[in-house]
């Protein structure tokens, strides 16, 4: 249990902040010339506020105010479906971090409108035997992630199941990948869709 209560309780407080209100959208399905109001509120979403490339060396200074030696454990971007519509919402940017001295973590959460939430004083994780992430190999940031799983089936999927919510984790220390996962609320047995994506080249390794 140790060795996954990070990730545990990152999906935890990330869910808590999910809603589902308003119509937004990725890049791609609202790029087009014409600007109806739908695509007007999609554009009032800035994706920067939930990009884990460009928010890291924030968070990672802040993680650093509270320990020197933090370094990160997880990451992940959770985003809310409109039902029936092809649109997605960025709701929860959360940093998973810890210290090897003193063998215990909290988060840096960023919510809607790229408002910070430091938790660490809230949110003390005991941080086990996990490792931390080797970001030498991180070059796929979130939105890419995204549009690599929707290429791969994510899109069909749920247009067809009407899932409520995308969540994307890069987990595994020196072993690093990027899950992606579409949920239902409340969880709909046999209709759990997801990827594995590497952080490298945004290649599909896996679909389940």
């Amino acid at each position: 249990m140790k060795k996954f209560a990070i990730i545990i309780v990152s999906i935890f407080i990330a869910i808590n902040f999910i809603g589902c209100g308003g119509k937004t959208g990725t890049k791609e399905e609202t790029s087009g010339k014409k600007t109806s109001s739908k695509q007007k509120e999609v554009e009032e979403v800035n994706f920067d506020d939930f990009s884990a490339k460009k928010r890291f060396e924030e968070a990672l200074e802040i993680a650093r105010e509270w320990q020197g030696d933090a370094e990160v454990y997880s990451m992940s971007v959770f985003y809310a479906f409109q039902k029936g519509e092809q649109f997605l919402k960025p709701t929860v940017l959360t940093y998973s971090f810890g210290s090897p001295q003193v063998k215990e973590g909290g988060l840096v959460v960023f919510t809607e409108g790229g408002e910070l939430l430091n938790a660490f004083d809230e949110n003390i994780i005991v941080i086990g035997f996990l490792d931390p992430l080797d970001l030498t190999r991180w070059n796929i940031d979130n939105n890419e992630v995204i549009e690599s799983a929707e290429e791969a089936g994510g899109r069909n999927f749920r247009l067809r199941e009407n899932p409520d919510e995308l969540g994307i984790t890069l987990t595994g220390g020196s072993e690093l990948i990027w899950g992606v996962n579409y949920y239902f609320k409340p969880a709909k047995i046999g209709s759990l869709s997801g990827f594995k994506i590497d952080p490298e080249n945004g290649q599909v390794i896996e679909e389940f």
